[in-house]
């Protein structure tokens, strides 16, 4: 309504509507900003406690944070709906073509595994792909915890694909920007995920129903990229980011534990779902590994996308276990654990 043909009464009304928004706005901007403060603390702490009763416990806590901060997000969301401001159009238009996009959506991919395993190299290859978008550090886990739909999920992951091409796909130092490919873009968007191994390998041990919330939530097929490396470089390099935390010992038994819960998910969700990926075998034949993950995932195998991916993968793996003092016990320890875990064999300390 022109501000002209306005009564007095109703410019009183609009105003007041508008100031009890913003109030309540701003209270629950203080209060989510408060919670996520709170439960990013929990998961530092989290991280670095070796696996036990206390841990569960502050996983368990740490959803509940979410849980808390999906309902402040809802009211938000309410409270800018309520709001009856003029909307971009231009972001409107572009919203619904992404809506259209996900009705394409045929996969979605999960990354499960340890933290320092190369992850993020394989993300950023399939973030690559022309007809694939994977979003890097989102935690779609966190996204279904805290009750968002399928819709604001989908979006989320394309906003943070988007935001990290813009910025040049950087990650601890690392660039992993493939040239003349689509990273942040997509031609026609067959398979979308997230990239977010060890998070949500934690996340899944202590709420392994979540799982099927997400297949119900996401309604297309869920695949998992299993990414591992030989277990005393990750286990060193690790170490060497916590080392002002705890020993080797703890990491170890750590490591360990979410090499149990990987086989776990194997189990729970099927074996053909999970796509194990050597971070070795990828820098040696990066060409026909990825090509085996685009078979995996029903992408296309396209030659020049392949080639321009190979071109940013390191040339020879980095062994930090020499970084690292191992002693005998140590070696022993991981030995066992990799004759326990079908993914890890051949790996040794002397290769």
């Amino acid at each position: 309504m022109p501000e002209r043909t306005k009564t007095l009464v109703q410019r009183i009304q609009e105003e007041t509507a508008r100031s009890i928004r913003d109030f309540y706005g701003d209270s629950i901007g203080r209060l989510k900003d408060r919670v996520q403060s709170d439960r990013s603390q929990l998961e530092s702490l989290a991280e670095q406690l070796p696996w036990g009763e206390a841990q569960a416990r502050i996983q368990e806590m740490i959803v509940s944070y979410w849980a808390i901060e999906g309902l402040l997000e809802r009211s938000a969301g309410q409270l800018a709906r309520g709001a009856q401001e003029p909307v971009d159009q231009t972001v409107s238009r572009e919203g619904h073509k992404d809506r259209q996009a996900f009705e394409d959506v045929q996969t979605f991919c999960m990354f499960i595994g340890y933290p320092r395993s190369g992850h993020s190299l394989v993300g950023s290859l399939l973030d690559a792909h022309p007809n694939a978008v994977i979003a890097h550090e989102l935690n779609a886990l966190e996204c279904v915890g805290k009750g968002l739909d399928r819709g604001r999920i989908l979006q989320l992951v394309l906003e943070n694909s988007r935001r990290v091409a813009t910025s040049g796909r950087e990650w601890e130092g690392y660039s992993y920007k493939v040239p003349n490919q689509w990273q942040g873009r997509f031609e026609r968007l067959r398979v979308i995920g997230d990239k977010k191994g060890g998070a949500s390998t934690r996340f899944l041990s202590s709420t392994p129903g979540i799982l099927r919330r997400l297949s119900d939530i996401i309604d297309a097929d869920v695949k998992f990229i299993h990414v591992v490396r030989n277990p005393y470089d990750n286990i060193s390099t690790i170490f060497k980011y916590r080392r002002h935390h705890q020993g080797l010992k703890p990491v170890i038994e750590d490591y360990l534990f979410l090499c149990a819960t990987n086989s776990k998910i194997r189990e729970w969700v099927g074996g053909d779902q999970v796509f194990d990926l050597r971070h070795e075998a990828l820098i040696d034949a990066p060409e026909e590994l990825l090509g085996a993950l685009c078979n995996f995932l029903g992408l296309e195998r396209i030659e020049d996308y392949l080639e321009d991916c190979a071109s940013l993968v390191f040339d020879s793996p980095r062994k930090t276990r020499y970084d690292v003092e191992w002693d005998a016990g140590t070696i022993t320890a991981v030995q066992e654990g990799i004759d326990r875990n079908e993914f890890l064999r051949g790996y040794s300390y002397e290769d």
